[in-house]
């Protein structure tokens, strides 16, 4: 069974506050099970309360990170 492809947005700000997007593209199954089913990582954060000042891609991690 093929999986439809999910596209992510995330949104941020420049340094002058204006709204930009920094990522923008497919959101990849990271895990697939015999029967079909995907877990695919949309927003990862090991912090609370999340910091928002980063520009990194944190669900770019494997499922097994989501889980630990």
């Amino acid at each position: 069974m093929e999986l439809k492809i999910i596209r992510r947005v995330v949104v941020g700000h420049d340094p002058q506050g204006k709204a930009i997007a920094l990522f923008d593209g497919p959101a990849v199954p990271k895990q697939c099970s015999p029967g079909g089913n995907a877990v695919v990582n949309l927003w990862v954060t090991s912090e609370f309360p999340v910091g928002l000042s980063g520009t990194a891609d944190m669900a770019e991690g494997s499922a097994a990170d989501v889980r630990d």
